[in-house]
């Protein structure tokens, strides 16, 4: 099936720009339409497929969980720089899902396949997508800064939260520009951000064997609650579950069962974590 028209202009241009294109797949807008759930749609004068509908109803969903948790957690805030900081990295984690939904999910195909004789490999979506989502974890990093650590540890955490931030951008920005496919890729964006992850668990298990504070064991939860999540969606990844559901026709996926299980997580932040955040004096 071709495509004639297309739609979300913002999408296209921003897909278009740059030598992004350069980067391509294998695979022909045919051969994804015969492989990915979909929907025609034409309405108030567009035209245009929508990908994945249900993946995207829980992308999206998780943005909008991300934005209400940001809102409480800044409505909540009184003095407390660390729950400014929570707030300010779950918003723009949000912001960063948005953008992944956008072109991993809904407009997948009018962003990398539609008026093409093969896919592109990624999307300016995407690009921003990474950036965001590493920001968001440098934000946090801050956060727990505030919250878990004081004098030259407290120094430290904030320095490598803003030199994380400031090469990841360069480093993403040059592999899209170049373009550099590893450079650009998810599998680089986790290099810079699962050290984040292990500096959270230290400071949070180190924090707790001197102090037995109640707010250390709950983020320590947390981490623990989102490494379950990632090994869930590694798991569901390399056991092919995705393809045999799909063959009977049900499409749900290793990204359905990591959304779905970051708005658990997200919820756990709220109700288990939120009234606990304080600065440490």
């Amino acid at each position: 099936m071709r495509r004639r028209n297309c739609l979300v202009p913002l999408s296209l241009a921003l897909a278009g720009c740059g030598r992004l294109e350069m980067l391509t797949t294998t695979v022909t807008p045919d051969q994804w339409l015969s492989t990915h759930p979909w929907l025609a749609v034409r309405a108030a004068g567009l035209r245009f497929i929508l990908a994945e509908p249900s993946s995207t109803l829980f992308v999206y969903g998780l943005g909008v969980v991300l934005a209400v948790a940001a809102s409480i957690l800044l409505r909540r805030r009184g003095r407390s720089v660390s729950k400014l900081l929570w707030g300010a990295a779950l918003l723009v984690w949000s912001v960063a899902t948005f953008s992944a939904g956008t072109s991993y999910q809904a407009f997948s195909y009018e962003i990398k396949y539609a008026s093409r004789a093969v896919g592109a490999w990624t999307s300016w979506w995407e690009i921003w997508y990474l950036v965001l989502f590493v920001a968001s974890m440098d934000l946090i990093v801050a956060a727990v800064a505030f919250s878990s650590a004081k004098g030259w540890i407290r120094r430290a955490l904030l320095a490598y939260a803003a030199l994380d931030g400031v090469v990841y951008f360069a480093v993403v920005l040059v592999g899209a520009l170049m373009p550099r496919q590893f450079l650009a890729s998810f599998e680089c964006m986790l290099l810079f951000v699962c050290p984040s992850f292990l500096l959270l668990f230290a400071v949070n298990v180190l924090r707790y064997m001197r102090t037995k504070r109640p707010l250390e064991l709950r983020l320590l939860l947390s981490w623990f609650g989102l490494l379950a999540v990632i090994v869930a969606y590694f798991g569901f990844y390399l056991s092919g579950l995705s393809g045999s559901l799909w063959a009977k026709g049900l499409w749900f996926n290793e990204n359905d069962l990591l959304h779905l299980g970051l708005v658990a997580w997200v919820w756990w932040l709220v109700a288990g974590v939120e009234k606990r955040v304080e600065d440490l004096a």
